[in-house]
C-alpha cells in the first residue's frame, strides 16, 4: 500500500467515512476495458485497497465502484462530457484551440466530442470531483469540473482529501 493510501485510510477510519472492500482484479479490468480508461497509479492503489462510500451525515456522492453498474458508472464519466456540451448549447461556449466556430450547433458539438474523446479521461472520485485517467503519472492532480468550470482543488488524492473532508488536518 502506498503511503498516502494507508494515511487517506486511517483519515477516513478517523472521521466514520464507510469504507468497502477493495476491488479484484477482474473488476478493475472489467471497469477499464468497458469504460475505455485507465486507472492512474495513486487512484488504483487506492481502490485496490479499499473502497470509499461516504459518510452518514454527508451527501457526498462516491461511486461504488464495487457494485454499481458499468452503465450508471458511465453515466457518472459523462456527466463531465455533457456539461461542455450544455455549455456549446445552452451558453454560446467555443474552445478557441478547437478551431473555426461553426454556425450550426450539431456541428459545434461533432467537433467538440471529437476534440474531447482524446483528451485524459475524467475519473468520478466523488460528486463533480475527478482525476484525469493518467496511468502513468503518480499523484494526478484533482479537478472539480461543473461544465466548462474546472477547478484545481487538490494536489493528489490525499491532498483533496484533506481539503475535501479534514479541514486540512489529514
Amino acid at each position: 500500500m502506498l503511503d498516502a493510501t494507508s494515511k487517506i485510510k486511517d483519515f477516513f477510519q478517523s472521521i466514520g467515512m464507510v469504507l468497502d472492500h477493495g476491488l479484484t482484479d477482474e473488476r478493475i479490468i472489467e471497469l477499464e476495458k468497458k469504460l475505455n480508461f485507465r486507472f492512474p497509479p495513486d487512484l488504483y492503489d487506492l481502490l485496490k485497497n479499499f473502497v470509499p462510500r461516504g459518510i452518514k451525515e454527508s451527501n457526498k456522492s462516491f461511486p461504488d465502484w464495487n457494485n454499481e453498474s458499468i452503465e450508471n458508472l458511465s453515466k457518472r464519466f459523462d456527466h463531465f462530457f455533457d456539461g461542455v456540451i450544455f455549455d456549446i448549447q445552452k451558453n454560446d461556449f467555443w474552445y478557441s484551440k478547437w478551431g473555426q466556430k461553426p454556425e450550426n450547433i450539431s456541428d459545434r458539438i461533432r467537433i467538440a466530442k471529437e476534440k474531447l474523446a482524446f483528451e485524459p479521461k475524467p475519473i468520478p472520485i466523488c460528486g463533480h470531483r475527478c482525476i484525469l485517467s493518467l496511468p502513468e503519472i503518480i499523484d494526478s492532480p484533482i479537478l472539480s469540473i461543473w461544465q466548462t468550470d474546472m477547478i484545481f482543488y487538490g494536489n493528489n488524492l490525499y491532498d483533496y482529501f484533506k481539503n475535501e473532508f479534514g479541514g486540512g488536518k489529514i
